[in-house]
């Protein structure tokens, strides 16, 4: 077998990046940001009137007052401007946070603790493990591009730490099933079962094999806190745009959607319909 051995650039800093991306945010930020700027602006409309149209010079208005509102009519420009740019950032806050919480991640989960069901309708819940988990494109300029988990599926298992380098332009850069999903732009199944990692004394060659037939890098082996021996990846559409990957996972080989075969074209159709209906919820 070739050697397909990839790497990730950048694997820490896309690692904080993705965290930081991640972080939940409260609900009620939204409308207290926008409450805040409109606040601002009315406020700010109002003094910058009187500023302009009342001038506070030989009015007796005490010795306290009459040298800040002095302070205020000198610098009423400064002020102007400094009002702008806060209702400016207050919008731009808002942007990215409808951005980055455009589903809700309770209904997705549900959706693939489904689309595993479907799936894998007579698991060996005794020995193995069973996952789907949606993945969305990110970027960092000038750090470049990686998938990062924002859904994943069931009760163990679940934290979405998992990061995959993508490249355009350098093969070697796009990683795992689902960074090879993304560079081809198409379904990328497992043809058979990866080595099983989930012995104690596992052997280097076991392990090279597994990071080549699953182009994985040295640091995402490493972090995997569940290592799958069965791969099955979809890409994210939205707008003729790929969004993020979905990737299905096994720790049972007899998951193997054989290539040419009843169970691959029925694998293929599931995955199909459910990243299709994925693109509506993130859209």
């Amino acid at each position: 077998m070739p050697r397909r051995r990839r790497t990730h650039p950048n694997y820490r800093v896309h690692k904080f990046l993705n965290h930081v991306m991640g972080v939940s945010v409260p609900a009620w930020i939204d409308p207290a940001i926008r409450a805040t700027t409109n606040a601002l602006l009315v406020v700010g409309a109002t003094l910058l009137a009187l500023l302009r149209f009342v001038d506070p010079t030989g009015q007796d208005v005490g010795p306290i007052l009459q040298p800040i509102l002095l302070s205020l009519n000198r610098h009423r420009l400064t002020i102007a401007f400094a009002l702008l740019l806060l209702d400016l950032i207050g919008k731009f806050v808002l942007w990215v946070l409808r951005r980055t919480r455009r589903f809700d991640t309770g209904k997705m989960n549900a959706f693939l603790d489904d689309l595993v069901r479907i799936l894998f309708p007579q698991p060996n819940l005794a020995d193995h493990h069973y996952r789907a988990t949606l993945f969305k494109v990110r970027h960092f300029w000038p750090f470049g591009s990686w998938l990062g988990a924002v859904a994943r599926s069931g009760h163990t298992f679940t934290r979405k730490a998992t990061i995959l380098s993508i490249d355009a332009n350098v093969m070697a850069h796009n990683t795992g099933f689902a960074g090879e999903c993304w560079r081809r732009g198409e379904m990328v199944l497992s043809a058979e079962a990866l080595p099983d990692q989930r012995h104690p004394d596992v052997s280097d060659q076991e392990r090279e094999e597994y990071q080549e037939m699953g182009w994985m890098a040295d640091l995402e082996y490493n972090a995997m806190s569940l290592r799958s021996r069965v791969f099955l990846a979809a890409c994210v559409e939205v707008d003729r745009r790929n969004w993020g990957v979905l990737v299905v996972d096994s720790t049972d080989e007899a998951t193997v959607p054989t290539p040419r075969t009843e169970k691959e074209r029925r694998a293929r159709a599931i995955l199909d319909i459910a990243a299709r209906a994925i693109a509506q919820l993130v859209s």
